[in-house]
């Protein structure tokens, strides 16, 4: 069932994201118009098929009608076809145009233009011949003049005038091959996608143009949103990390509607600001007021420790030890939660820098041998060159002091402490192990809790009491700077605890 949750949140988490929520726009934005396309082209053939059918009507009406003045020779006959011509397309803009091939006669050069409407002069008879010829449309008929079909071919007679061929309707008789050719100059035809690509027509234009226009503007507001917040993010890390004091949110805002956002986390970092500065203070200040009477107290006891003889009563004698232990216990008490919180304040308002952590670890690590060469225990280093992370010294070296004082504490006497630093890919791995008894019950994790302490009292290495804040003060340095801390029993003996950290390339 948690497993289950876990996915389930994940499957959210990733709903939510901004590049998944992009990357489905771009899919809807590439194969809805596809989609559509594809429908409204069914629809315009639809259509187009009927509109082709009626205008082509006309052709074969046209046909039907000149057919009995079909007859070569006398100009009596050619004014009879000029007038039926005109009776047909008089008050139509359909175009009429009437062909005839002799008998014998083969191929589409060899097609006359007997007659058309509307009227053209004899010089233009000519170039409108040799222009129906240029644009195929007697091809299928060249040969043989028994075809009879509905076309849509468009044609610029010249620069002021579109027109579109719907029909061709030959007739064959005695004296050879007539041809009547319609076309259509009315604006439904025209403006249709008779005689083009579909995606040619100003409707499908106009429409991609807006909806081109309308999917880069919401990609757009999209990714504005997506850098902004990046934005963002890149400035946390900035104020975080080097630019202390310089840099807004505010100041680095875009978009108008953000203002309030980028404002309240200006409002929330100065308040983090704010609560370190007073985190330092109030430490400051409670120690000093806690060690005054500390102090009143260990001075009234050195006139009591000097007139107690070894003949004064036990139990004053007693009371003395009591007394002084617990005043020492107090002032270490009082030292450790002013560490404590002087660390709250470093981790809420420290700045972070880019360092060598292989020559930092090796300073640590030498003052280290030094200070544990007395305890007789040794400290083996084996720590790769040029590795360096995003961090401060003071986080660091409080983090690393803590692991070391809980190894020293916990190794026998010449025990061996080891300390490794490895990269791997894009992190770094600091492995502190020691030679101790490890954590009881493979409860390992546990030892990073506040107040967690496995060792009996005043068994330190420093001979102090020790309140488990040590671990805990670590984990929450190394998180601090965007790293992890673990720790594992050892098969041969003894824990091993490891930081991990983001290298800086």
């Amino acid at each position: 069932m948690a497993e289950e949750t876990k996915r389930n949140s994940i499957a959210s988490r990733w709903l939510r994201s901004f590049a998944v929520r992009l990357l489905l726009l771009l899919v809807v934005f590439t194969f809805v118009p596809v989609i559509l396309y594809q429908e409204f082209q069914g629809a315009d053939e639809e259509k187009n098929g009927l509109l082709l059918s009626s205008v082509s009507e006309k052709g074969r009406l046209a046909a039907m009608v000149l057919k009995p003045f079909m007859k070569p020779g006398s100009p009596e006959s050619i004014e009879r076809l000029n007038d039926r011509l005109r009776a047909i397309g008089e008050g139509d803009e359909t175009v009429i145009r009437l062909l005839f091939r002799p008998s014998g006669q083969f191929g589409a050069k060899n097609f006359y233009l007997i007659s058309a409407w509307p009227t053209l002069s004899t010089s233009d008879l000519e170039d409108e011949r040799n222009s129906l010829i240029g644009s195929g449309i007697l091809d299928k008929i060249r040969d043989s003049c028994d075809w009879n079909y509905s076309v849509a071919d468009r044609l610029q007679p010249d620069e002021n005038e579109a027109e579109i061929v719907t029909s061709v309707s030959p007739v064959l008789n005695d004296s050879g091959c007539w041809v009547v050719i319609t076309s259509d100059r009315t604006e439904a035809v025209l403006n249709s996608s008779l005689g083009r690509e579909y995606w040619r027509t100003p409707e499908v234009q106009i429409a991609a143009m807006i909806y081109l226009v309308m999917a880069v503007a919401v990609v757009i507001l999209f990714l504005d949103g997506w850098r902004n917040l990046r934005r963002f993010g890149r400035l946390a890390g900035r104020i975080t990390h080097r630019d202390r004091g310089h840099a807004s949110f505010r100041s680095l805002n875009r978009i108008p509607e953000l203002d309030t956002v980028a404002v309240e986390f200006d409002r929330m970092v100065q308040t983090l600001r704010g609560s370190a500065r007073m985190l330092r203070q109030t430490a400051e200040e409670n120690a000093h007021a806690l060690k005054a009477p500390v102090a009143v107290i260990a001075q009234a006891l050195e006139p009591l420790r000097r007139h107690a003889g070894d003949e004064a009563d036990p139990r004053f004698i007693r009371a003395i030890q009591v007394i002084e232990k617990s005043v020492a216990k107090l002032d270490s008490l009082v030292s450790t939660v002013r560490k404590l919180d002087e660390t709250t304040a470093d981790v809420y308002d420290g700045v972070l820098e880019e360092m060598d952590l292989s020559a930092f670890l090796t300073q640590i690590v030498k003052s280290y041998k030094a200070d544990l060469g007395v305890a007789n225990i040794e400290v083996v280093d084996d720590i790769a060159a040029g590795i360096r992370v995003l961090a401060t010294e003071d986080i660091l070296e409080t983090a690393l002091e803590n692991i070391l004082d809980n190894a020293a504490d916990f190794s026998p006497e010449d025990g061996e402490i080891g300390v490794t630093l490895r990269q791997d890919k894009g992190l770094c791995h600091i492995d502190v192990v020691d030679e101790g008894a490890g954590v009881p019950g493979n409860d390992c994790q546990r030892i990073f809790d506040r107040y967690v302490s496995e060792r009996p009292q005043n068994n330190g290495a420093d001979g102090e009491d020790h309140y488990g804040i040590g671990l805990w003060i670590a984990r929450r340095n190394i998180e601090a700077l965007g790293g992890n801390i673990s720790a594992a029993n050892r098969e041969e003996g003894g824990l091993r605890i490891r930081i991990t950290l983001p290298v800086q390339h």
